[in-house]
């Protein structure tokens, strides 16, 4: 069932290949960090991620994370959903669930760096 809206075969294949290899990098750091880097509490993650470094990192595994995730979902849709009408309205549904997922992660990050909530 071949949909109108499909991405480009070698530019999407890249770009699916270049977020694994970045979670892959990311994703280890990330959650050693995490793990030995407070002391379990909830102020100590709040302390945690008010660092600069841990923010950034923090910021960049999540838009990584959602960017793997929306390609991954537009794959699912184009392989499963036939009718063009569905898979537009699908796939709107998508970008607009991770665009709104990294507003709220990016302000929940700015909230606990800068203002200390």
């Amino acid at each position: 069932m071949a949909s109108s809206n499909k991405p480009h075969g070698a530019s999407h294949f890249l770009q699916e290949r270049v977020s694994s290899a970045a979670l892959g990098i990311l994703g280890p750091i990330f959650l050693v960090l995490l793990v030995f880097g407070n002391d379990g509490s909830l102020e100590g993650l709040k302390a945690w991620i008010a660092t600069p470094l841990n923010a950034w990192l923090t910021a960049a595994f999540l838009f990584v994370s959602l960017w793997h995730m929306m390609m991954g979902m537009d794959v699912i849709i184009d392989d499963y959903i036939g009718k063009p009408a569905m898979n537009g309205l699908l796939k709107l549904v998508n970008y607009i669930a991770c665009i709104a997922a990294a507003v709220c992660g990016l302000y929940a990050i700015y909230t606990l760096m800068l203002l200390g909530a």
